[in-house]
């Protein structure tokens, strides 16, 4: 979600929470935050490689309203289960398709 939130927002974030160290592949830099975030956006996306906790692998995909950010959808699990080809083949689009439905229901509820 904060790759789609307006920039004062994620300032705001940061400046309340920082970026600190969970893992060694915690991201810490804001640039290097921003460029992940443009990259989200772009793919529509989000991955999490043992960011914030050692061993575990999540993917995210957002959700919209009226082409606002409402909230996202994900599946997290330990990195034996989730493997690249696995999160590609088969939880990606289920996710994709998941998230599909929720912005209907939200748009013509």
């Amino acid at each position: 979600m904060l790759a789609y939130l307006p920039e004062e927002r994620l300032t705001e974030i940061i400046e309340r929470h920082g970026l600190p160290k969970k893992t060694e592949n915690t991201i810490t830099d804001r640039n290097h935050l921003e460029d992940e975030l443009k990259e989200i956006r772009t793919e529509g996306i989000a991955y999490d490689i043992e960011e914030r906790i050692q061993g575990l692998h999540c993917v995210a995909v957002p959700i919209f309203k009226n082409e606002t950010i409402s909230g996202a959808i994900s599946v997290s699990g330990p990195n034996s289960r989730l493997d690249d080809q696995r999160i590609q083949n088969e939880i990606l689009p289920k996710l994709e398709h998941v998230s599909n439905i929720i912005e209907l229901n939200q748009t013509y509820s």
